[in-house]
C-alpha cells in the first residue's frame, strides 16, 4: 500500500504593521507628471497612532450626516377626500 504525501496547510502571516517614519513628507507632481518639490507634513497631525475604534466612529457619524432625511407620512390633515386616511400607509 502506497502513502499518500498530505500537504501541510499554508499559515499566512499577518503583514507587518506599518511604522511612522521620521519623515514626513509628501511630493508634489506638476500638470506634466513630474515632481516638482516636496511639502515637510506637521508631525503633531500626521505622525499620531491610528486608533480604529475612532475611525470607525467617524465614518459612521460622516455617513448618517449624509442621509436627506426627509421621510415622513401623511396626517389627517394632509389626506385629500376624507378626513380619516383612506388606507394605511404600507402594506396596500
Amino acid at each position: 500500500m502506497e502513502k499518500k504525501e498530505t500537504k501541510k496547510p499554508v499559515i499566512r502571516k499577518h503583514p507587518k504593521k506599518q511604522t511612522i517614519s521620521n519623515d514626513l513628507s509628501i511630493n508634489i507632481y506638476g500638470l506634466n507628471g513630474e515632481q516638482d518639490k516636496s511639502v515637510e507634513l506637521p508631525k503633531d497631525i500626521f505622525a499620531v497612532k491610528v486608533n480604529p475604534k475612532l475611525l470607525a466612529q467617524y465614518v459612521r457619524v460622516y455617513l448618517i450626516n449624509q442621509r436627506q432625511g426627509t421621510a415622513s407620512t401623511k396626517t389627517r390633515s394632509e389626506v385629500t377626500g376624507s378626513t380619516r386616511k383612506i388606507y394605511r400607509q404600507k402594506g396596500t
